[in-house]
């Protein structure tokens, strides 16, 4: 081989080596991994916070489930407890967040559905806390497709196999919650879900205390959502395996999605 070949190949490896590492520190930098391209997880910087966030296709939401109680009529009440009951099923929970906000006594506070059976009935009650603050909303799965609607535009259907009731809504239709202001040093863990253009669903838990309108401008400027809801703050948790496994937080429904 003449030398000027030889330069040329070196050239050539050199690049390949060089292009191949920045690809790896990009996806490693965002962690961006496919779990059995069940859904992808990815920690994104906004704003000079870090946010862990699941995307969920719309292939993909049959593995999508809602856990309140088991076949003996008890709470779940925490994720840990929830995945070693799937493992006696012979199923395996690869992600899992809080539903939406309850009660005292951990009941849902407002509408819910768990395989197609209305639990508890929607609430169009004024009260305080998040949960009341308006609009709220439901985050539901109809026919193999999820939505987000304000409570005031929900109507029940026997299509609907899952659906939570929390509150406030993030976003509705493109537009952050007027309720939020800029300034607000109300800060806390928040996690939300959202619903993006092309009908992915998105869930997604602060890594540090953020005001709601922090929280509702990411799912809006960063994912993209036209409608996102709060599904509750200081206490949730987001477990994914591999990457989050660490939860000790009690709930009353938890969304997970099993592994196929």
């Amino acid at each position: 081989m003449k030398k000027k070949d030889q330069i040329i190949l070196s050239v050539i490896v050199i690049l390949f080596i060089l292009f191949g590492f920045l690809a790896y520190t990009a996806t490693t930098n965002n962690r961006v991994k496919p779990i059995q391209d069940t859904y992808r997880f990815a920690a994104i910087n906004f704003h000079n916070t870090t946010f862990d966030v699941v995307k969920i296709e719309p292939k993909n939401l049959d593995l999508l489930n809602f856990y309140y109680k088991d076949k003996n009529n008890q709470k779940f009440g925490t994720i840990a407890a929830l995945s070693k009951w799937l493992e006696t099923q012979g199923k395996r929970l690869i992600f899992a967040t809080n539903g939406g906000i309850f009660s005292k006594n951990y009941t849902p506070m407002g509408l819910y559905i768990e395989n197609g059976k209305k639990i508890s009935d929607l609430n169009t009650n004024n009260g305080e806390g998040n949960f009341y603050l308006k609009p709220n909303g439901v985050f539901l799965v109809k026919q193999g497709k999820a939505e987000i609607v304000e409570t005031s535009k929900y109507q029940d259907s026997s299509d609907i196999s899952f659906a939570i009731q929390s509150g406030p809504m993030l976003v509705s239709n493109r537009v952050v919650n007027p309720l939020f202001e800029e300034n607000s040093q109300s800060k806390y863990i928040r996690s939300g879900v959202g619903i993006t253009p092309v009908g992915n669903t998105v869930f997604a838990i602060s890594n540090e205390p953020v005001t709601l309108y922090e929280f509702a401008s990411f799912f809006k400027e960063n994912l993209g959502c036209n409608n996102a809801l709060y599904l509750d703050g200081a206490i949730s948790e987001m477990y994914v395996t591999k990457f989050r496994e660490n939860t000790k937080e009690e709930f009353s429904v938890i969304i997970g999605v099993m592994g196929k």
